[in-house]
């Protein structure tokens, strides 16, 4: 701007010398002395001042504003220079919007914080993923305690009844089988002392400890006293037998026109051969209740199992209450038809084994009708009188009194093996007395009631004092059985109650040992 002022004073002074000079001495104008001009002052050319202006000392020729008229050329050149302004002024118009584009730096700048932030929100989650691994590994003792409950459930399953008198069921460990499954044994105690012990091997009693009437507890079952021994010697002693108890003619049944074989070699098929219920681990489960102590069994047996067509689901359920009562409930379902006839094959001594055997205690069975049977011990399809024959114990009588008169030949050893069809009546299926007990020694008394149409009174016949256990010798007629079940080989004798199980039907049974003194 100060470059343009200053064009601007010398375009004024330029232009103020060309205003008030002559452009040639034409325009110079002479007044004789003494005159005046215009009213001005008289020209005195005498005048020192302006003796410059003597004819003799001024170039007329060469005009007084000749230099000036080459700023008075130049005086355009403004006209030129006017636009330099215009020029100019749009370059701070240009520069300001420098900024504006440098102004965007920082926002771009700033997104980069945001995307730093998320960083420490990946960062974050890597503890939560740690946090789990301890709670995985929790689990583990979790899964280990179990252990010392299985062994020692006696504090912790003890339940209190009335006026506080307690019952129990504790559980350790019997045994292990051969292929490494272990065998438990519970034992269930009522308020009066008396207990019941089971292995989870084929639902076993082991013991059956009831009070004599002196009030002395003793076992009343036969056992063995290992694992081995229960697979290889024991003749079903305390056994769950099925999925057929007792005898099926050759191993063979029709069902539904089909045959099924259970290769036996013509050989009757007894209580569903040796890989019976009595070989298997059963599932167990602790029931306690106000009123009794018990155990529910539960085992599924399919196809491959015994041959028998199907897969049958069975339960049993044992309770003892403080009547000493034993009760055994039975259940079964399965997916094809087939045979079922389940029973339990306790053997025993009223005498708690102080009487070497049997033969002195006192039967009644409520029967009025046997099953005769062959040489080979199967039923021949007859059902006779018991009237006036040693089956007859409708009347309490010893055991001993008749037997050695029970001759079926074929070189079977004399004795009962023999099946009695119960007085039912009107009610086929009701709980109804089967048979009543008294050792006369221990005055301990055995009653049976049950469902079921039958019971098999077996006075262990083929026990010879080959094997013993806990300094018991088991000989001939050592203990008995009362087996409550359907009729045996019941699949090929038409007239026998039904024993075949149809899908969507249920097997239910009922039979109850009580257990007293007189």
């Amino acid at each position: 701007m100060k470059k343009l002022s200053l064009m601007f004073m010398c375009f004024a002074v330029l232009a103020l010398l060309t205003a008030g000079c002559p452009e040639s001495k034409d325009n110079v104008k002479t007044t004789p002395q003494g005159e005046a001009g215009n009213g001005g002052d008289v020209f005195d050319p005498s005048d020192e001042d302006i003796s410059f202006f003597t004819e003799d000392n001024f170039d007329w020729d060469t005009p007084i504003m000749e230099t000036v008229t080459v700023p008075a050329i130049t005086v355009t050149q403004p006209i030129v220079v006017e636009p330099e302004p215009v020029v100019v002024e749009p370059e701070p118009v240009v520069v300001e919007p420098e900024p504006v584009v440098i102004e965007p730096e920082p926002v771009i700048e700033e997104p980069e914080p945001v995307v730093i932030e998320p960083e420490p929100v990946v960062v974050e989650p890597e503890p939560v993923v740690v946090e789990p691994e301890p709670v995985v590994v929790e689990p583990e003792p979790v899964i280990e305690e179990p252990e010392p409950v299985v062994e020692e459930p006696a504090p912790t399953i003890e339940t209190p009844v009335t006026e506080g008198i307690g019952m129990n069921v504790t559980k350790t460990v019997f045994g292990v089988m051969p292929d490494g499954q272990k065998i438990d044994i519970y034992t269930l105690t009522n308020a009066n002392g008396a207990s019941i012990k089971v292995l989870s091997l084929g639902g076993i009693i082991y013991e059956l400890n009831v009070p004599d009437k002196d009030g002395n507890f003793g076992n009343v079952s036969a056992n063995v006293q290992t694992v081995d021994d229960y697979l290889e010697k024991s003749p079903n002693f305390g056994t769950l037998v099925g999925r057929y108890g007792n005898r099926i003619a050759k191993g063979k049944y029709t069902i539904d026109g089909e045959e099924f074989d259970h290769g036996t070699g013509g050989r009757p098929l007894l209580h569903g051969g040796s890989k019976g219920f009595h070989k298997v681990i059963w599932d167990v489960e602790v029931v306690l209740d106000k009123d009794f102590v018990g155990l529910i069994l539960k085992l599924t047996s399919d196809e491959a199992h015994q041959g028998f067509p199907g897969t049958v689901d069975c339960v049993v359920t044992y309770t003892f209450n403080n009547k000493n009562e034993w009760e055994v409930d039975y259940t079964a379902t399965t997916d094809k038809p087939t045979p079922i006839n389940l029973t339990q094959h306790i053997y025993f001594n009223l005498s708690a084994f102080q009487n070497a055997t049997i033969l002195d205690e006192i039967m009644m069975l409520n029967a009025d009708e046997f099953i005769p049977v062959d040489t080979d011990l199967m039923p021949t399809g007859e059902i006779a009188s018991v009237d006036g024959t040693p089956m007859d114990f409708r009347t309490p009588t010893a055991i001993g009194e008749r037997l050695e008169q029970v001759d079926v030949g074929g070189g079977n050893p004399t004795g009962y093996d023999h099946c009695w069809v119960l007085n039912k009546g009107d009610t086929p299926n009701d709980l109804t007395l089967c048979a009543k007990a008294l050792d006369p020694t221990s005055g301990r008394t055995l009653e049976v009631w049950t469902t079921e149409p039958g019971v098999q009174f077996y006075t262990s016949n083929f026990m010879d004092g080959s094997f013993d256990s806990d300094d018991i010798t088991y000989v001939k007629n050592s203990a008995f059985c009362l087996e409550t079940q359907h009729y045996p080989d019941s699949p090929n004798q038409p007239h026998f109650p039904n024993t075949i199980l149809r899908p969507g039907e249920t097997y239910n049974t009922t039979t109850v040992f009580k257990f007293g003194v007189e």
